[in-house]
């Protein structure tokens, strides 16, 4: 093991491999004192939690006085973190008394050889991202190599320089964080909850352009629904299938009736238009069939027929309007107009 200047030569230019196995301590002091089974390490990932994300390095569990972490890379721009662009995930072991960016210090010469980083200096922008990894009541964890001015920045060589010391002895009961397995990349808990949520957004994608798409009608179909019954009676289909209607109890205590709602929580399909929108279907029904255009006749004070014939495009927004051979304009009648 070599003591002071570690940290120079790892950083030094040259086989990624070789500069890790300076770092390591030798394989005859390293002693594997764990007859814990690793098999089942991938199922310990506890359940995803989005206040926990964003971490490269994760704490997955403290058993018989031994931690579990798992690591996951490369990071090679600080401001532009993707977990789906992770190429390897691996884990270690060490006390459960570290905190998990002193695992991370630590288990950098591990990192380069098992070729996640090309050399010890590209890990400096995944060190700069576990700086701000805090276990939750991290004051009770300890971090050593952490231990350094921070004023004017991160301190690479030297937290690296005081990681490397603290593996000296060999034993992962000493301070050596040891290598156990390289996971798959679903294992990681980050990259995990970044799939689930592409894919709960495409399941809800999927879900709006289907409802969109049982919504849209055709102009036969807006005139066979018309024809089919009244709005009064089209209202009622509505209200009984596409509403959860509280009981009479129910809305005595101030309940009100609910949409049903459809997968990813989108609203059923409007299969039967609404109130509003049954009236607008109506007008434009009533424009397209009225293509051939239509009049209406009535009497003047010398009672002389008069021919108004129907304004184009009126019907649209409520009124009605026609056009007399002078210039002059009627409106049809209607209960809500205000008659002069």
């Amino acid at each position: 093991m070599r003591e002071s200047g570690s940290a120079a030569v790892l950083l030094a230019a040259g086989d990624a491999e070789g500069i890790a196995e300076d770092a390591l301590p030798e394989k005859d002091d390293v002693v594997d004192d764990d007859d814990t089974d690793h098999a089942a390490l991938s199922s310990a990932v506890p359940s995803s939690q989005p206040a926990r994300m964003g971490r490269i390095c994760w704490r997955l569990s403290s058993v018989a006085g031994r931690g579990r972490w798992i690591m996951a890379g490369p990071v090679h721009d600080l401001d532009d973190v993707d977990p789906l662009a992770f190429t390897t995930a691996v884990a270690v072991e060490g006390l459960p008394k570290l905190s998990s960016r002193e695992v991370y210090a630590r288990a950098v010469p591990l990192l380069v050889t098992k070729h996640m980083y090309r050399s010890t200096a590209a890990v400096h922008a995944s060190v700069e991202h576990v700086r701000t990894e805090y276990d939750s009541s991290s004051a009770t964890f300890e971090e050593p190599s952490w231990q350094v001015d921070m004023s004017n920045g991160l301190p690479f060589r030297r937290i690296l320089d005081e990681a490397i010391a603290c593996m000296k002895q060999g034993r992962v009961k000493d301070g050596l964080i040891k290598f156990i397995s390289l996971e798959p990349l679903a294992s990681h808990p980050w990259r995990a909850y970044k799939l689930r949520l592409l894919g709960k957004r495409g399941e809800r994608r999927g879900a709006v352009s289907y409802r969109r798409t049982l919504s849209r009608k055709t102009d036969e179909g807006e005139r066979r629904l018309l024809r089919a019954a009244n709005g009064a009676a089209l209202s009622s289909v509505r209200l009984a299938s596409t509403y959860n209607v509280p009981s009479a109890a129910s809305k005595a205590q101030g309940k009100r009736q609910t949409k049903k709602r459809a997968l990813r929580d989108v609203g059923s399909p409007d299969v039967i238009p609404a109130r509003r929108q049954l009236i607008g279907m109506k007008r434009r029904v009533f424009e397209r069939c009225s293509g051939v255009g239509h009049s209406m006749l009535t009497l003047d004070g010398d009672g002389a027929v008069v021919h108004w014939k129907y304004v184009r495009g009126s019907g649209l927004s409520g009124v009605r309007l026609y056009e007399a051979p002078k210039g002059n304009f009627k409106r049809l009648a209607c209960h809500s107009h205000k008659q002069r």
